[in-house]
């Protein structure tokens, strides 16, 4: 007879069920994230991609670091010589509060509304600022886990 019982059985193979995903139907890649656009519409950071990377920077109105990340990441966003596109995606704010912040600071990027935290799970982040740099076939080339240096994201970018 088994040391386990056929109740422990069950419980141990649940367990590794839950462990190993149980084959379920979650996002496989940051691209697959699902996200609201500023209309409330459901869509997914895949399908901003275009034929040129995408910096996609995660922040919240309460990270003061994101708060003077923002400003620096609309430039690279205006300079047509950079050769990326940049998204924005705010973490668990609600979209009004969001639209206000972004008043007041005057930016005018791109912006998804991730109201669940999805993004940071996929990217494995504890919390803001995030930023990844996405190549035009989805796959992730560069991650920074808290705030930005100075000129980070454009060094960055002139090594991909």
């Amino acid at each position: 007879m088994s040391r386990f019982g056929r109740s422990s059985r069950f419980v141990l193979a649940a367990i590794a069920c839950c462990l190993v995903g149980c084959g379920g139907t979650g996002p496989t890649s940051l691209t697959d994230v699902p996200v609201l656009d500023r209309d409330g519409r459901a869509t997914t950071i895949g399908a901003t991609i275009g034929d040129e990377p995408l910096v996609v920077s995660l922040w919240a109105v309460w990270c003061q670091p994101c708060k003077r990340e923002l400003p620096e990441l609309e430039r690279v966003a205006a300079d047509p010589g950079s050769g990326v596109d940049v998204l924005a995606v705010n973490i668990g704010d609600d979209p009004q509060r969001v639209d206000q912040f972004l008043s007041e600071l005057g930016i005018d990027l791109p912006v998804a509304l991730d109201v669940d935290g999805e993004v940071l799970e996929a990217i494995g982040a504890p919390s803001v600022p995030v930023t990844v740099i996405v190549d035009a076939t989805g796959r992730t080339v560069w991650k920074k886990i808290g705030a930005l240096e100075e000129g980070e994201v454009e060094s960055a970018i002139n090594d991909l």
